[in-house]
């Protein structure tokens, strides 16, 4: 690159010249093309330089563009891997949520299954219970009257044998007395003929420990 001019260089020839206002400035042809050239060449290099800093600018721009496009790509991926990935955490948890679920309505209605048949057997056991406590209260009654019965059977026997006793021992009693009166009334030599032979139509006497046997048989069964 050649080197810069200073564009308020003044031309070789017109160094010392002073322009009066007004005056048309006569050159040389030669030094007009030199100061056209100088010109050019000054206005080629300003053009060079803005041309380079405008190519930096677009390079740098086109730079920042890819980046930032690089860059939205970049987070274009990550969302959508985000979004896929979300999505399949979405999905895992639908299908365990759903399984869960079915799971929980069949544990659900197994349950309530159990717990109506649980209730039907409580009911069924209530009515059988209810069926042998009447049962064992129809027994007891039936085994207190039959209880009952036995006591006043036992009882009326009890009266009936001590009725029986003492109608004996009074009886008893008054045969002794008879016997004893008669003794009394028979002199010793009759009385001797007496116990020897028994009277006619008397039969064998009775001893007075007859009616222990009779006693014996009238009491009441245990």
């Amino acid at each position: 690159m050649p080197p810069k001019k200073d564009p308020k260089k003044k031309p070789k020839g017109a160094k010392n010249q002073v322009l009066e206002p007004g005056e048309d400035i006569r050159m040389d042809p030669l030094e007009l093309k030199e100061l056209q050239i100088a010109r050019a060449t000054l206005k080629k290099e300003c053009l060079e330089e803005e041309y380079i800093i405008r190519r930096d600018k677009r390079v740098a721009a086109h730079q920042e563009e890819q980046e930032l496009r690089e860059r939205k790509e970049q987070l274009e991926a990550d969302f959508k891997a985000q979004q896929e990935e979300r999505y399949d955490i979405i999905s895992d948890f639908t299908r365990q949520n759903k399984s869960m679920q079915d799971e929980l309505i069949i544990r659900i209605n197994d349950l309530e299954s159990t717990i109506c048949d649980l209730k039907d057997q409580l009911e069924l056991s209530k009515i059988a219970l209810d069926e042998i406590k009447n049962d064992k209260d129809q027994q007891i009654k039936q085994k207190e009257k039959e209880i009952n019965e036995q006591a006043e059977k036992m009882e009326d026997m009890s009266q009936e044998f001590h009725a029986m006793l003492q109608e004996t021992l009074e009886k008893m009693n008054e045969r002794i007395d008879e016997k004893h009166k008669d003794s009394q009334d028979i002199p010793p030599a009759e009385e001797h003929e007496e116990s020897a032979q028994p009277e006619e139509g008397t039969g064998t006497a009775t001893p007075p420990h007859d009616p222990e046997p009779e006693e014996t048989s009238s009491q009441p069964p245990s």
